[in-house]
């Protein structure tokens, strides 16, 4: 019998994380659950840093999802700087990563259009800013 996997599952407090912690469990997994903030920042290195030890996998579900203009700041520190610092955290343990992202990510296409990665983005809603910033 195999070693079970560690798993660490940041966002495992949303819709998506707490699904993706009742299946690696069911599955036999060892499973380490970053619910919020409170469990681990994510946009402060330091902690990742500290919270996030040596793992197999790290899946990385934790994301600020609104269209409220007034949050930009807040969302690019969580969808851009936090998952940069798990990023690090996955290079630093030699974790497989699998970031889980939204529709969001891409602009609305017409009916009919499949999208390719690279299409363009609307920079003026939160989501097109912050991956304007990244650009």
């Amino acid at each position: 019998m195999n070693q079970p996997l560690h798993v660490t599952v940041t966002g495992a407090g949303g819709f998506l994380g707490s699904h993706v912690v009742s299946q690696l469990e069911a599955a036999g997994e060892k499973v380490t659950a970053l619910a919020d903030a409170n469990d681990c920042d994510i946009t402060d290195a330091q902690d990742v840093e500290q919270t996030i030890g040596p793992c197999d996998v790290i899946v990385h579900c934790a994301a600020m999802v609104t269209i409220e203009d007034q949050v930009k700041p807040q969302v690019r520190a969580v969808n851009v700087e936090g998952t940069a610092n798990i990023l690090e955290a996955a290079r630093r343990h030699q974790a497989r990563l699998v970031y889980v992202s939204s529709v969001h990510a891409l602009t609305e296409a017409p009916t009919g259009v499949v999208m390719e990665e690279p299409e363009s983005f609307d920079p003026d809603t939160v989501f097109g800013g912050v991956c304007q910033n990244q650009g």
